[in-house]
């Protein structure tokens, strides 16, 4: 979801989209086949109680899962 925020707008998703595994963040996005695919992402400042801000791995109007499924398999 972008969310407007002056002349930009902010890449948000919900807190229960991340997937932390370490130090490191991942997204479950979807690819242009509709197979779930984990993505690294920087997240940026909490938004509010549910939204997270993705600085760099996830583009506006990007499919992401918010309950992964195991990547490969159908959607």
């Amino acid at each position: 979801m972008a969310v407007p925020a002056g002349k930009a707008a902010i890449v948000a998703v919900p807190k229960a989209a991340l997937q932390r595994i370490g130090q490191l963040l991942f997204l479950t996005v979807l690819d242009e086949d509709g197979r779930p695919v984990r993505r690294m992402v920087t997240a940026g400042r909490t938004l509010d109680d549910d939204r997270i801000e993705i600085l760099s791995g996830l583009a506006a109007g990007e499919r992401y899962l918010v309950a992964a499924a195991e990547p490969g398999s159908p959607t």
